[in-house]
């Protein structure tokens, strides 16, 4: 694995407890081959990533920035009121390149702080769209040439987040092929 993408959400609420930072952080330190793309949602705050000289942490802000790896490229912007309807205009990808692209927001057929209207992200030269916001695993079509996909939460955590949990493999090499990995302890089911 060379990046590990966090498309929000990552800590519970803006002001995580120490315990979960320094439990994040260490997992970072102990990795310094992976690259962690940490995009924060609407429950990781300001002070979610306050962590000095981790080289291998790339954050993003609530302008498009992206990371080079080889012939793939990723970016990513913070969603705010300030960029959540110019986005899709702003949003510049190379044809030739591999595009993946990440957000946090609930798919909407409209355009909002915490919506994603992906029909406008449609025939931008996306290849794969990586969300955060749903605690579930989904995935549909983009366009003739992209996908985009919730890849859910590691782990159940209470009645509203039942069923398969895991994390989606991307393998890249000429194209995306995507796979969603079955990774929880424990299944929550209602009855």
């Amino acid at each position: 694995v060379r990046a590990i993408l966090l498309s929000g959400d990552v800590f519970d609420s803006d002001r995580p407890l120490k315990r979960d930072k320094e439990f994040f952080y260490d997992v970072v330190k102990g990795n310094p081959e992976i690259d962690f793309l940490y995009l924060r949602g609407n429950h990781d705050g300001k002070e979610s990533y306050t962590e000095e000289g981790l080289d291998n942490l790339k954050t993003f802000t609530t302008e498009w920035s992206g990371y080079e790896y080889d012939n793939v490229y990723v970016c990513g912007l913070e969603l705010a009121r300030e960029n959540a309807t110019s986005l899709y205009t702003t949003l510049k990808l190379d044809r030739s390149k591999i595009n993946v692209v990440m957000l946090h927001g609930q798919v909407a057929p409209t355009t909002g702080a915490d919506k994603i209207n992906v029909a406008k992200l449609a025939d931008k030269n996306v290849d794969y769209l990586a969300l955060g916001h749903i605690h579930s695993y989904s995935e549909n079509k983009l366009d003739d040439r992209g996908r985009y996909a919730f890849s859910g939460c590691l782990e159940g955590r209470g009645f509203d987040e039942c069923g398969e949990k895991g994390f989606v493999l991307l393998e890249i090499d000429k194209e995306i092929n995507s796979r969603f990995v079955p990774f929880a302890k424990r299944q929550i089911r209602e009855c």
